[in-house]
């Protein structure tokens, strides 16, 4: 999602294994957050039981993956030196979207031909417009005011930058936590991803973290999820804010975890077989999510599929979300090379690559004009 395209999107960047695989534990959270809410587990546990205490540390330990998406985008992003904003890479994540749209109706069509409906296929052409995913929408967003934003980060000395970044933090997260007032809809919003894509830059750009400690960023983040964690659990029962307040993207605790993780993955090394293994998946992380989210896949793959396990131990129930999880990811990755492989025969890339330059010759006539 935050580097969602695959090598082309970011070309003559050069990789960071670590951030790959950052991406890789980010969409498995993403994936985890999914089968149990919307796999029926979260609903179905009874307060205060074992499997309802379970539930809820697995959802507070993955619920800063949407964060660490847009955290990751800004920090790839930013450089020194002035970059073009690349319509082609938009261009061939809409494709990418339309692909997987189209292609995992098709399947459904198939496989459930009684519920399903080829009508069902037209709004898979335009998916922003139909808001067929939340994320897609809002980086789409994004990237219409990327330059305005990069150019005013790279101008912006490092002090001021640091302000900004402490700014966000007590305004949009803490704030917005408690009080709710500048609408950005617990994080399911174009105007959160921004704030985190500018918040990702200003890591890299001030180089945040560099000298905090590994195991202290271990700790940070374990006392971070323990306290979301806790106050979920037992929240209700003591005065102040709702239980609620520490289970959102705009959550600081969610925040502060998704920042210390981005610190952590920067710096790590990796030999050289793991970072081929990594460049081998990373590019499969989108297509991971545009078929776990994929409209019918919500309905009829996901929907309280996991309910069962409502009525298993609780070890079984972990087990099982969590492989599921990882499986799905997995598969994601590996089919997703095959898409990738057609898009390469088909020569989509250059076809973006042209439509882009067409595109802001159109656009640079029509501002001569004014």
């Amino acid at each position: 999602m935050s580097r969602l395209a695959e090598k082309g999107a970011d070309a003559g960047r050069q990789r960071e294994p670590g951030i790959d695989l950052l991406r890789l534990l980010a969409m498995f959270f993403v994936i985890l957050l999914h089968s149990l809410g919307r796999g029926g587990v979260l609903e179905g546990a009874e307060p205060g039981s074992g499997m309802f205490r379970a539930a809820w540390a697995l959802e507070t330990l993955a619920l800063c993956g949407v964060d660490v998406f847009a955290l990751i985008s800004g920090y790839v992003s930013w450089s020194e030196e002035p970059r073009r904003t690349k319509l082609s890479s938009w261009l061939l994540l809409w494709l990418q979207v339309v692909f997987y749209g189209l292609a995992v109706a098709l399947l459904f069509r198939l496989l459930l031909p009684h519920h399903t409906t080829a009508a069902g296929l037209l709004p898979m052409l335009l998916p922003v417009k139909n808001g067929l995913y939340w994320y897609f929408t809002a980086y789409t967003g994004l990237i219409l005011i990327k330059p305005v934003l990069d150019l005013g980060l790279r101008a912006m000395p490092d002090r001021t930058a640091r302000l900004l970044f402490a700014a966000i933090i007590l305004g949009f997260s803490v704030y917005e936590a408690l009080f709710q007032r500048f609408v950005l809809n617990g994080g399911y919003s174009f105007a959160w991803i921004a704030l985190l894509y500018l918040m990702g830059g200003i890591v890299k750009k001030c180089r945040l973290g560099q000298r905090l400690r590994t195991r202290t960023a271990i700790l940070l983040i374990a006392l971070l999820w323990a306290v979301s964690w806790l106050w979920r659990l037992y929240g209700d029962a003591l005065p102040g804010p709702r239980a609620g307040v520490l289970v959102s993207y705009v959550s600081p605790s969610m925040l502060g975890s998704a920042v210390l993780a981005l610190v952590l993955f920067s710096r790590l090394k990796t030999g050289t077989s793991a970072a081929k293994i990594i460049g081998f998946a990373a590019p499969g992380t989108f297509a991971a999510y545009l078929i776990n989210t994929h409209r019918d896949m919500w309905a009829y793959g996901l929907a309280f599929r996991f309910t069962y396990l409502l009525k298993r131990p609780v070890i079984v129930m972990v087990v099982t979300v969590v492989g599921f999880s990882l499986a799905f990811l997995i598969a994601s990755v590996l089919i997703d090379r095959l898409r990738q492989m057609l898009f390469r025969l088909l020569r989509l890339r250059e076809a973006a690559q042209w439509a882009e330059e067409r595109i802001r010759r159109c656009v640079g006539r029509v501002m001569e004009l004014f």
